[in-house]
């Protein structure tokens, strides 16, 4: 779902928000309870993102967080992204688009890295079904672009 990504623990891709263990809404050290890790990308690590670029219109460039830092986990939007059935990949500044969704100013393509380090460039026209399918680590769909 779109709103997933909101909820700590409820993502499906490869980097997202999880749950600390905590005890009486105190953190506790010892780990986490929903991290995910390379063993929990059932699909493989060939056939699930695990970054790509996000949409930014040109009247947010530059400006946090809506071009903020992906490394810093501060802000949902700088680093949450979706893909799939309803939110294709975008191709132009000046479409407005959904805030969480990927897009690229390249022509005709938005760059991804997948969870085996492979780069590739995506075809923005590419199947949304296809999309959803790369996007999610573990729904048994194995997605092929070739």
């Amino acid at each position: 779902m779109p709103t997933d990504y909101y909820f700590p623990g409820n993502g499906t891709g490869v980097i997202n928000t999880c749950l600390g263990i905590c005890d009486e809404n105190r953190r506790l050290t010892g780990g986490w309870v929903n991290r995910v890790s390379i063993k929990s990308i059932h699909d493989g690590t060939t056939n699930t993102f695990l970054a790509g670029e996000m949409h930014i219109p040109i009247e947010q460039l530059n400006t946090v967080p809506y071009n903020g830092p992906i490394y810093n986990g501060q802000e949902l939007v700088a680093h949450t992204r979706i893909g799939g059935p309803g939110v294709p990949i975008l191709s132009s500044s000046e479409e407005p688009g959904f805030l969480f969704g990927f897009g690229s100013w390249h022509p005709g393509v938005c760059n991804f890295v997948f969870g085996d380090s492979n780069t590739r460039s995506v075809r923005n026209s590419v199947d949304t079904i296809l999309l959803g399918n790369l996007c999610h680590r573990n729904d048994g769909q194995i997605a092929d672009l070739n």
